[in-house]
């Protein structure tokens, strides 16, 4: 006896989401040649959604999908993709049916899927971090992705409040989930502001405003502060160039260390006492982009330290 069974990934046992693409699977179990027709459509026979056929199957009239030649396979599958209609338009009918050998054995198979309720992401903004004149460290998490897939997430940021994915944007891939927002090219001295924002098939949702100032000019030596200490570029991509003030009060060693502590490149200065600055080649080192503490040691003793951001 011939029968007919449809199949999707993901499951569409309780709905579909709107918007989202599923992987819909055709078999066929019975003797002889095979074939099968399927048709997603409205109550009134309209089509639901957009049947995506790859080169083995064909697509007729925008509204069923068929093979392209027979099967004898026992059983035969067929697989394809479906889009889901937009949100809003209710119950889709999926339509299957199979045939098998020379007096078209038919079976039929209907299954009526209810569209899901899907809402706009839930995210939460992180507060900013590691920040320099230029540059700043944020990010966020996306707790829910409100029934439908998150495609695109990040953190909107700017010079006025509410900032929007209509300015400037970090981009920092898909789905739930937390991630890291790296800003650079910041102006110095100036206050910023920042949300993050997750955007699914129904639309984006924002998470809670922060506000950071990035300091004036280049960065002070946070431990001392008679002792000035400037670094520069912030981000750098290359050249990290270092220079301080009082030649009486200058380092011998120069360290690079990462955000938890551990120290990861060393160098001594060369004449420290005559010789007030130090050129670094941040790209010769084999690190990995991302931040780091530099760290000036006058023989032993810790004299300034700041953070800096390696980036491309």
């Amino acid at each position: 006896m011939v029968s007919t069974l449809i199949s999707t990934n993901p499951s569409l046992a309780s709905g579909y989401t709107p918007g989202a693409t599923y992987s819909i699977t055709i078999t066929v179990n019975g003797s002889g040649s095979k074939g099968f027709q399927f048709s997603p459509q409205s109550s009134s026979g309209a089509t639901m959604g957009t049947l995506v056929a790859p080169a083995s199957l064909q697509i007729q009239q925008s509204k069923y999908i068929t093979q392209r030649s027979a099967s004898s396979g026992n059983p035969s599958t067929w697989t394809f993709q479906w889009v889901a209609p937009p949100a809003g338009s209710g119950t889709v009918g999926f339509y299957a049916a199979g045939v098998s050998g020379r007096n078209v054995n038919l079976y039929r198979q209907t299954l009526s899927i209810p569209e899901l309720a899907a809402t706009v992401a839930t995210v939460t903004t992180q507060a900013a971090s590691m920040i320099t004149p230029n540059s700043a460290t944020c990010g966020g998490n996306v707790v829910s992705d409100g029934g439908s897939a998150v495609t695109s997430r990040g953190l909107a940021y700017g010079t006025s409040p509410n900032p929007t994915i209509s300015g400037s944007i970090t981009s920092n891939g898909t789905g739930t989930g937390s991630f890291v927002s790296n800003l650079s090219g910041l102006l110095s001295g100036t206050m910023y502001h920042g949300r993050a924002y997750a955007t699914n098939v129904i639309g984006t949702a924002y998470g809670a405003g922060i506000t950071f100032t990035t300091p004036t000019g280049s960065s002070v030596n946070a431990l001392d502060p008679s002792q000035t200490f400037r670094c520069w570029p912030v981000p750098s991509s290359g050249n990290l160039e270092l220079q301080w003030g009082d030649p009486q009060a200058t380092p011998s060693t120069v360290q690079i260390l990462s955000l938890s502590g551990q120290l990861v490149h060393q160098i001594s200065v060369v004449d420290h006492r005559s010789n007030p600055s130090v050129s670094i080649n941040l790209s010769s080192l084999g690190l990995g982009f991302g931040a780091y503490q530099i760290r000036l040691l006058d023989d032993e003793k810790v004299i300034g330290q700041q953070r800096i951001v390696y980036s491309r």
